[in-house]
């Protein structure tokens, strides 16, 4: 590997992304430029090891019928992305 492709690989970063929400859902299909940074990583690893811990906790959320907050907010830790810096679905069009 030439040094500039290595410096290059050095730069990308992690970011740990969850959807937007509305009062009533989870706006999945909104694009990743919408969505929001949750916090950065320098490595997948430790991005998906926070995606994971995020999931578990929400699991362990004892969410009433009646609990929209808390049930959309369980929502959308469920489905957080880990997502490259370098991405250019970060790039709003």
């Amino acid at each position: 590997m030439k040094p500039r492709h290595a410096a290059a690989l050095a730069l990308v970063g992690w970011y740990l992304m969850v959807p937007p929400t509305s009062s009533s859902r989870v706006l999945a299909d909104a694009p990743i430029a919408a969505w929001q940074i949750l916090e950065p990583f320098e490595t997948l690893a430790d991005c998906q090891h926070r995606k994971d811990g995020a999931a578990a906790v929400a699991e362990s959320w004892h969410v009433q019928p009646e609990d929209n907050d808390r049930r959309i907010a369980a929502l959308a830790m469920h489905l957080t992305q880990c997502i490259a810096s370098d991405d250019p679905r970060l790039k709003s069009k």
